[in-house]
């Protein structure tokens, strides 16, 4: 594989494209390969060959891969699951949903425990708590994108059993500084580190009775249009990801 070709890959990811680039996930993978090859020509006096054997098996891997990361698509600091469609104005029925505070201005999130974008959410989200104390009122809806965070689901089930404790924010809060653990034994260990009541913890968790209050708030953000975490609604208004904190105080102030 020439040096030219590589760049003639380039050129094919970019041609027709205004504004910033955006590559997909198996170009890259291909022009990674294609670069690190054409560097070992030089390097180790590799044959055209056998250069041609490697591209060919790389390109058999990154089908593969293809194959899986076609069901995902990572799209400006949001977890997702195909297409974005930004949400339209929805009704919600936030009656069910966990609150904190009083404010003026409506603070809707649909969010997923395990994913890493909702973790920089929950660190917006605090953010926005300290600079607007008694402008918010933040509500919050389950989204667990199971297909790609196998330990989304139990942990919202786990929250909502925390919850008939009142102590939803709490365990909320440690689920996100404690993301990368969120197995079940996890999640019982973070009700007694709460000093709730284990047994009764357990006995929520392991039933599962949880799980239909979880897929209604799904259901409900599906129908709304949410199809990405964590997606924000500031009186209706969407904001999709864990854009730049910029971007929500706009959007606050512009309500107050």
């Amino acid at each position: 594989m020439e040096v030219n070709k590589v760049n003639d890959k380039f050129s094919d990811l970019t041609s027709g494209v205004s504004g910033p680039v955006k590559y997909n996930w198996k170009d890259i993978a291909i022009v990674s390969y294609c670069i690190l090859i054409a560097i070992l020509i030089f390097s180790v006096g590799m044959s055209v060959s056998e250069v041609n054997n490697n591209v060919i098996n790389v390109q058999s891997r990154v089908l593969i891969l293809d194959e899986h990361i076609s069901k995902i698509n990572i799209t400006s600091g949001a977890c997702a699951l195909n297409s974005t469609p930004e949400p339209t104005k929805p009704t919600i029925d936030l009656s069910d949903a966990h609150k904190y505070g009083t404010g003026k201005v409506q603070l809707v999130v649909y969010s997923d425990f395990q994913c890493p974008y909702c973790e920089r959410g929950f660190q917006i989200l605090n953010q926005l708590k300290s600079k607007y104390p008694n402008d918010l009122t933040i509500y919050f809806k389950h989204f667990p994108l199971t297909q790609i965070h196998p330990y989304a689901q139990k942990a919202a089930e786990a929250s909502e059993c925390a919850s008939d404790q009142n102590k939803f924010w709490e365990y909320h809060d440690k689920l996100f500084v404690m993301q990368s653990k969120l197995t079940v034994d996890d999640l019982k260990q973070y009700a007694k580190d709460l000093n709730l009541n284990v047994s009764k913890f357990d006995t929520c968790l392991d039933s599962g009775s949880k799980a239909s209050k979880v897929a209604k708030d799904q259901a409900e953000g599906l129908k709304a249009g949410v199809q990405g975490t964590p997606t924000f609604l500031i009186n209706g208004e969407a904001i999709v990801g864990a854009q730049p904190i910029e971007v929500f105080e706009a959007s606050i102030s512009s309500k107050k």
